[in-house]
């Protein structure tokens, strides 16, 4: 699960093509894929999963973010990139306007798109119990820097008692 601020499209290659980990990141409201997955999810033939308190939706294949894609001077055969997207469109039983509508990107299937949301939703959990449990518990204001490992050294300074 990816915070939205990460959500650029180089990275997100690396992370997938790279890497080889699977993401879930929130798309941006401006972006084109965005416009296209809230669309699409208006038509017939989606995947719709509705357990009455949340309805999503679950595009497959979408081709329109052009950020996707290997670094330049990488040649790729086959098809285009695709991503899945799920769109939420009742939030907490309050239909959701479709220019307020959350659109998950992933490289997960999308068959069922209720288990993406809740994937999703962990992430809020962990960020917000991770973090006021390093902000409170362990009197960190802030990590200085976002890299993954200046956050892991951070925590392992704070940690040892040597250190404190």
């Amino acid at each position: 699960m990816i915070d939205g601020a990460y959500c650029v499209g180089n990275v997100l290659w690396e992370l997938k093509h790279g890497e080889h980990v699977d993401f879930i990141a929130p798309a941006d409201s401006t972006m084109c894929i965005t416009e296209d997955a809230r669309s699409l999810a208006l038509l017939e033939g989606c995947l719709v999963e509705d357990d009455g308190e949340i309805r999503a939706v679950g595009v497959k294949g979408l081709t329109t973010y052009e950020a996707y894609q290997p670094p330049k001077g990488v040649r790729r055969r086959g098809p285009k990139p695709t991503l899945n997207a799920v769109v939420v469109t009742r939030w907490k039983r309050k239909e959701v306007p479709l220019k307020d509508q959350v659109v998950l990107l992933t490289t997960l299937p999308v068959d069922h798109p209720l288990k993406i949301v809740e994937l999703y939703r962990k992430r809020a959990e962990m960020e917000n119990e991770l973090h006021r449990d390093l902000k409170q518990g362990w009197y960190v204001e802030k990590f200085p820097r976002k890299e993954h490992p200046a956050c892991l050294s951070h925590i392992y300074y704070l940690s040892d008692p040597d250190h404190a």
